[in-house]
């Protein structure tokens, strides 16, 4: 494949490689046969890139320095090359790199060991009829939850309990939470009441005081001892007026077994507050 196909293709994700324009694109490479080449050349980009440019410190030796990378490719040749040329610190800020993993399997073939790993991660993505963001910002993480950090890394100091730039998350027993959800008429009623307000759900640590002050943006690690629900304005996607997050301990949620009720029960608190109207 030619550089100016490469770019062409890419081209078509209008700069965000976000899951959907990305299954876009990987079927239209399947259909023209180009899927294994275009995914060779966005690999040897994002090595490319990463061997030249420093990412930011949180990032280093994780995945998603890889999905900072794909990001960058995804805005567009005039972007890649400059950030080339420049050597330096690629700004995490500039670019939308936390679903950009979705760049990094088009036109992947998955082995027979990845079809049997069970379902895609999900990031803790919104889903329809549910749509509650999870974020979890309490290290270590339980068996089976993924997250790009581990309980040493200084990207926890860098979030707050808002939603928007959320840590990435995968959490099977997240997945069957929201299937459970959306069988529930219920559920599927309250949250369609709520529209267009955004909900999300973020996990902290424990702490054995409720903390003097509480920050929407900032605090990182911050401890919580029991769940609260917080309101701020706007939110992820253009149009959301209000944004309300339930930020729960990690202690509410077992380190073992299935987190699945847990999820379930904060959803349904998460639905309750955002009802009553969160401080």
């Amino acid at each position: 494949m030619r550089a100016t196909r490469f770019w062409e293709l890419v081209a078509t994700l209008d700069g965000i490689a976000d899951e959907g324009r990305c299954d876009r694109l990987d079927a239209l490479l399947r259909e023209s046969g180009e899927a294994a080449a275009f995914s060779d050349l966005v690999e040897a980009r994002v090595e490319e890139l990463l061997a030249t440019c420093p990412v930011p410190p949180d990032m280093q030796g994780s995945s998603v320095s890889e999905w900072l990378a794909a990001a960058v490719v995804a805005a567009g040749r005039a972007t890649f090359d400059q950030a080339l040329a420049a050597g330096s610190e690629i700004d995490a800020d500039a670019f939308a790199w936390a679903e950009a993993e979705a760049l990094l399997v088009v036109g992947v073939e998955p082995d027979d060991a990845e079809s049997d790993a069970g379902p895609p991660p999900d990031h803790g993505e919104p889903r329809a009829p549910v749509d509650v963001t999870l974020q979890w910002l309490a290290a270590p993480a339980p068996e089976r939850l993924v997250v790009p950090f581990d309980d040493q890394s200084p990207f926890l100091d860098l979030m707050g309990d808002s939603p928007l730039g959320r840590t990435p998350v995968h959490d099977p027993d997240w997945v069957e939470a929201q299937r459970r959800l959306a069988a529930d008429p219920e559920v599927v009623a309250r949250r369609a009441a709520l529209a267009p307000t955004a909900l999300g759900l973020t996990v902290r640590p424990y702490a054995a005081q409720v903390p003097e002050s509480h920050d929407l943006f900032a605090g990182g690690a911050r401890p919580v001892s029991a769940a609260a629900a917080y309101g701020f304005s706007g939110g992820m996607d253009p149009g959301v007026e209000l944004t309300v997050v339930l930020v729960v301990p990690a202690t509410d949620f077992p380190a073992r077994g299935s987190r699945v009720e847990a999820y379930v029960g904060a959803v349904h608190r998460l639905l309750d507050e955002a009802e009553a109207g969160p401080s």
